[in-house]
């Protein structure tokens, strides 16, 4: 099984047969699950790369207005 690099996040697999993704922002863990790995890591990588052009906002942070 490949190792993710520092920063990529973590996909864990449940008992239940689906993938859990986690990754730390901003002192912040966010968490998904889904049904497949591919969805987790597309997710992953969206996160990252808003997080890197300053447009994620955690939803915990979100004035309950804009959610």
């Amino acid at each position: 099984m490949k190792r993710r690099g520092n920063g990529e996040g973590t996909i864990i697999k449940l008992a239940n047969g689906k993938r859990q993704a986690q990754i730390y922002i901003e002192g912040k863990r966010p968490t998904r699950t889904f049904n497949t790995q591919k969805e987790a890591q597309i997710w992953l990588t969206e996160i990252k790369d808003a997080h890197n052009k300053g447009i994620y906002i955690h939803p915990s942070l979100q004035p309950f207005g804009e959610y």
